[in-house]
C-alpha cells in the first residue's frame, strides 16, 4: 500500500463488509495515523489488516522493518499519531513475529 487514501478506502470497505456499527470516522483516523507512522518510520510498503464484527474492529499495520515500533512522547517533534490512536481505541500493542505489527482495537 502506497498511500493513506488507499489505506482509508480499504479500511472503509472492510468496515462495511464486517457490518461494524461504531464510528467509522474514528477507525479511519486511526488507520491514517498508523499507516502514516509505518510510511514515515517503517521499512517497505505497509500492510493493513482490518477485521471485525458489528461491535468490534481490530486494526493491524505492519511493515518489513526489523524493529518493533516504540511509543514516543507526543509533541511537535515526534507527532501526535500514537496519542490520537490510543485515545480513540483500547490500547493495543506491537509485536514482531516476522514483521513489525502495531495493532489497536475499537
Amino acid at each position: 500500500m502506497a498511500s493513506i487514501t488507499e489505506a482509508r478506502r480499504l479500511a472503509r470497505e472492510a468496515l462495511v463488509t464486517c457490518g461494524f456499527q461504531g464510528r467509522h470516522e474514528d477507525v479511519l483516523l486511526v488507520v491514517s495515523e498508523l499507516v502514516t507512522n509505518a510510511l514515515v518510520h517503517g521499512d517497505g510498503s505497509p500492510v493493513l489488516r482490518v477485521r471485525g464484527s458489528a461491535d468490534r474492529v481490530r486494526i493491524e499495520v505492519g511493515d518489513a522493518g526489523a524493529g518493533v515500533p516504540r511509543t514516543r512522547e507526543p509533541g511537535p517533534a515526534s507527532g501526535w499519531g500514537g496519542c490520537t490512536s490510543y485515545g480513540c481505541c483500547r490500547p493495543g500493542g506491537a509485536s514482531h513475529p516476522r514483521t513489525p505489527i502495531t495493532w489497536v482495537a475499537r
